[in-house]
C-alpha cells in the first residue's frame, strides 16, 4: 500500500496479522516514552486502556499463521537467536513477541538500530541487538521480511460512494464533509 514515514523515510510497519497483545504493549510503550516517536506518543496518550485494546484488535485482524516450521539449519546464522522468540517461520512464539514474517525490511532495520542505540528501550532487545553488525542486521531483516505468509497492511477504507479504496488525497473527514 506504500505507507511511508515522511522523515526519516522508511516503510511504516505492517500490522495486519500481528499479535493483539504485542500491539497493546507497543501502544503502551509509545504512551510511556519507551518508544520515542512523538506522533505515536501523542496518539497513545489520547487513548484509554479500552481504546488501546480496541485499536490493537482492529489493526491486528486475524493472526498470521505459519505454513510449516523452518528448520533452524535453514535460518541464517545471524537470525537463529532471533528465531527463539520470533519463530523460525517469523511467527512470534508468544503473544508478547511480535510476528516478523512479511514485515518491511526497512522497518526491521530501523527497529534493530533503534534497539542498538537505546532509542527504543527494551532490556531484552537492547541486549540482543547490541552485538549485531550492520551486515547481520541486514541479513536478519531480509530473512524475516521475505517469509510468507506474513503480516500485511490494513486496507485503506472503502466508503459507500466509492467503488475502490480512496487515496489519502481523496479521503474525507467522517462527519464534516471537508476534503483533506
Amino acid at each position: 500500500m506504500g505507507y511511508r514515514n515522511a522523515y526519516p523515510n522508511y516503510a511504516v510497519p505492517r500490522l495486519r496479522g500481528q499479535h493483539v497483545q504485542y500491539l497493546i504493549d507497543a501502544l503502551k510503550e509509545y504512551r510511556s516514552g519507551a518508544r520515542a516517536y512523538p506522533t505515536m506518543h501523542l496518539q497513545a496518550l489520547s487513548l484509554s486502556a479500552q481504546q488501546i485494546a480496541d485499536v490493537a484488535t482492529y489493526l491486528a485482524g486475524k493472526p498470521a499463521v505459519g505454513t510449516k516450521p523452518v528448520a533452524l539449519s535453514q535460518v541464517p546464522k545471524a537470525a537463529r537467536l532471533c528465531a527463539s522468540c520470533h519463530g523460525s517461520d517469523g511467527i512470534g512464539v508468544s503473544p508478547m513477541y511480535p510476528t516478523l514474517a512479511g514485515q518491511h525490511e526497512s522497518y526491521l532495520i530501523r527497529a534493530l538500530r533503534e534497539y542498538q542505540t537505546g532509542y527504543r528501550k527494551n532490556p531484552i532487545m537492547n541486549a540482543m541487538a547490541a552485538s549485531l553488525t550492520p551486515g547481520e542486521i541486514r541479513t536478519v531483516a531480509a530473512y524475516f521480511s521475505h517469509l510468507r505468509p506474513g503480516l500485511h497492511t490494513v486496507p485503506r477504507p472503502y466508503f459507500s460512494w466509492t467503488a475502490k479504496p480512496l487515496h489519502l488525497h481523496e479521503q474525507r473527514f467522517i462527519g464534516d464533509g471537508n476534503a483533506r
